[in-house]
């Protein structure tokens, strides 16, 4: 399979590259709007840089595309490929708003093209442990509580200088760190986001995105939900990343706790630990090799575009509720189940 990498200066390309030399493609082409960085990738798979993204498509003709990019340029990205039928994989949140995704979206449906979204937790240590315990989706969820706190944006300067522009990013720590716990809530909780409210602040690192939220979900089965998301990791932390979940069920209360998932049950009062690999970043590999082995065989992907314009609707939302100071109401019907 021919493949080519769309804006691999991305910060999340490196976790894809083991899992797409293990998918044995040819990668005969890299574009990126950063030439430096595009010329290294492209040395890395012996295949030329480009500095225009028609041109390329036109002149090496791929079988798949990996689309990573400036989120304001996403769904011009995403546009190229539809326009030549070309199977993609597009990184969160493949635009700026809703309406930008539901455009690719039926777009795509249109032409019954291939498109998937790199919803990686649906892969992870946490989904496998959490179906250990229960079958999902559940309506039997009382809540949910994720936080999720990641370094400085600040240190992808070289690389995305534009992630700290809310013009270009759409927005900062919620808007980059929030989809993938939306999504695998969307795949837990057995029923739609009906309210969202959120709060936000710029004050740690003082950058024109938020560098701290709080977002609030209540689902029409009055389960709820919260996730923290934050840009204050020490950048000198051994982890990359600070990641905890916690849970409540009508059986059963869960939480991390070091290399594993803790279960207390209910009624008995015992304690189960669960192994459970913590490194989410691991699982973008794991994402890539599948995908393209899905798009070999003609399967459906992973998770798709309505997916993807589900989670951007909820934090959307969110934003909204940000500059109204006041919750937001979300039909249940314009999600997709």
């Amino acid at each position: 399979m021919r493949v080519v990498l769309i804006g691999p200066s991305h910060w999340h390309y490196p976790m894809y590259r083991d899992g797409i030399r293990r998918a044995q493609v040819e990668v005969v082409g890299v574009v990126d709007s950063n030439p430096v960085w595009g010329r290294k990738i492209a040395d890395e798979w012996n295949c030329k840089a480009w500095s225009e993204l028609r041109p390329m498509l036109d002149t090496v003709r791929p079988d798949f595309a990996f689309a990573f990019g400036v989120h304001a340029e996403m769904p011009t990205i995403a546009g190229a490929l539809i326009e030549r039928r070309i199977p993609f994989s597009l990184e969160k949140p493949g635009g700026l708003t809703q309406a930008d995704v539901s455009r690719i979206r039926r777009s795509a449906e249109a032409a019954s093209l291939f498109a998937s979204v790199p919803f990686h937790y649906r892969l992870s240590g946490l989904d496998n442990s959490i179906r250990q315990i229960a079958t999902l989706p559940s309506s039997d969820f009382l809540r949910w509580d994720f936080r999720i706190n990641a370094g400085s944006p600040v240190r992808f300067r070289e690389s995305s200088p534009w992630l700290i522009d809310p013009r270009l990013a759409g927005g900062g720590c919620m808007m980059n760190l929030a989809h993938h716990a939306i999504d695998f809530l969307s795949q837990a909780v057995d029923s739609p986001v009906v309210q969202v409210s959120a709060t936000a602040s710029h004050t740690f690192l003082g950058l024109e995105v938020e560098d701290a939220a709080v977002l609030e979900l209540t689902y029409a089965d009055e389960t709820s939900a919260t996730v923290t998301t934050g840009y204050t990791h020490p950048v000198s932390a051994d982890s990359y990343l600070e990641f905890d979940v916690a849970v409540s069920h009508r059986d059963f209360s869960a939480e991390r706790r070091g290399p594993a998932l803790a279960v207390r049950s209910r009624e008995a009062q015992t304690e189960t630990l669960i192994p459970t690999d913590w490194t989410f970043k691991n699982y973008f590999a794991d994402y890539a090799t599948i995908t393209i082995e899905r798009v070999a065989r003609g399967e459906s992907p992973i998770a798709n575009l309505a997916d993807l314009e589900s989670t951007v609707e909820i934090v959307q939302a969110g934003y909204q509720s940000i500059r109204a100071k006041q919750p937001i109401t979300i039909r249940a019907t314009s999600q997709t189940v």
